[in-house]
């Protein structure tokens, strides 16, 4: 499955060491927003995780840095300052283990695309679509015999 969407939660880097390889490693997990079509009115999201470099580094420059150029990081999150736009290639599996089920997402192709405003902020965001959804409701009849 191949979609585009926005990265719009970026949690901190996790590293470790292979105990098979013995190899270091270095991951970045974030959520991942998509609509599924374009008559989706509400978006899907899913929680990925890129182990490439090269893509760590395209999403490093919307992270918001202090003064000695670290990122922000609070309660276990970067801070973005911008959405950051890309379209991603990904599958599910699922896997047997002491006989119970186990789901996997699998991130097997990212591609930055470019860095958008902050949701709310944008035309045509999902926060904007729930927000008109509402607007379209009326007020019940003061005549309504309703409990509720």
């Amino acid at each position: 499955m191949e979609f585009s969407g926005r990265i719009v939660r970026l949690f901190k880097t996790r590293e470790g060491v292979s105990a098979r390889t013995g190899n270091a490693w270095k991951s970045l997990p974030f959520v991942f927003e998509y609509h599924e079509n374009e008559t989706d009115r509400y978006a899907d999201s899913v929680l990925l995780e890129t182990f490439d470099k090269d893509i760590m580094g395209k999403i490093a420059q919307f992270v918001e840095k202090d003064a000695e150029g670290r990122a922000v990081i609070i309660n276990g999150e970067m801070r973005l300052t911008k959405m950051v736009e890309a379209r991603c290639g990904f599958g599910h599996s699922t896997r047997m283990y002491d006989s119970r089920c186990y789901n996997d997402v699998r991130l097997y192709r990212m591609e930055v695309l470019t860095g958008v405003e902050p949701l709310g902020e944008a035309s045509g965001t999902g926060a904007e679509r729930q927000t008109d959804s509402f607007a379209e409701l009326k007020p019940a009849d003061a005549g309504d015999d309703l409990p509720f």
